[in-house]
């Protein structure tokens, strides 16, 4: 996980690229009910998580009310991006022992609220695409503008293409550094053969300058000239 966090008034280069991808993601919602977005990587270690984090942070900067569900039940990160407990999360709410607004947890950003995964399940596909999962989120979708999913690599496992299914549409994370192209393109053609929206590529660990710092790219060559690609069989 990246160890830069954005936060209030940050104008580092990384701060303003996270603006960015908000500015992005508010046009896009101009004409679109597009609330519940997953992000998702080809393979390991590409930041998906920390991205996840740093974007709630910059759509909450922006007075968006905005929900953060781990739901990478095998390596959940999130609760160490935020610094809070997994003692409870999720998991706690499936199984019946916890109602959801006693588990979802506070940040420091007023605006940015976390739902941790809590104990380990020994199934997490079969999890997140069950139907008390859909309607755990659907007991509380109304309160927030924007659900971030961060999920395991798309490439790897079957969770978030179990999972995709009922948001809005998918940002993939790649690693400028390590991800292999044809990985990343199975991994956007898995999720489009199952009919998922891919919203964009977030370029991640890109070296900006000589001192080592990274930056973050929003690519969104996606969209509309994807869909018409598709229907003319040349994707």
């Amino acid at each position: 996980m990246a160890e830069h966090k954005i936060r209030k008034h940050d104008s580092s280069p990384v701060a303003e690229a996270y603006r960015k991808v908000r500015t992005n993601l508010q046009f896009m919602n101009i004409d679109n009910d597009l609330k519940k977005v997953l992000l998702t990587s080809a393979g390991p270690s590409e930041g998906k998580s920390s991205v996840t984090g740093n974007l709630g942070l910059a759509l909450a900067e922006a007075g968006h009310k905005v929900l953060i569900v781990d739901c990478d039940f095998r390596k959940p990160k999130q609760h160490r991006f935020f610094g809070v407990s997994n003692i409870v999360g999720s998991m706690e709410v499936l199984l019946g022992e916890e109602l959801i607004r006693d588990v979802i947890q506070k940040t420091e950003e007023e605006n940015l609220v976390l739902l941790t995964t809590g104990q380990k399940p020994p199934n997490p596909s079969e999890i997140l695409g069950s139907k008390r999962f859909i309607e755990m989120i659907n007991e509380i979708e109304a309160e927030y503008d924007f659900i971030l999913f961060d999920t395991p690599p798309v490439g790897m496992v079957t969770d978030a293409a179990v999972l995709s299914r009922m948001t809005d549409g998918v940002i993939l994370v790649a690693a400028v550094e390590q991800e292999d192209v044809r990985g990343l393109e199975h991994a956007k053609m898995q999720l489009e053969d199952i009919g998922i929206q891919i919203l964009g590529v977030i370029l991640n660990k890109v070296p900006m300058d000589e001192g080592g710092y990274y930056g973050y790219v929003y690519n969104h060559y996606y969209g509309e000239r994807s869909k018409s690609r598709r229907r003319n069989g040349n994707d």
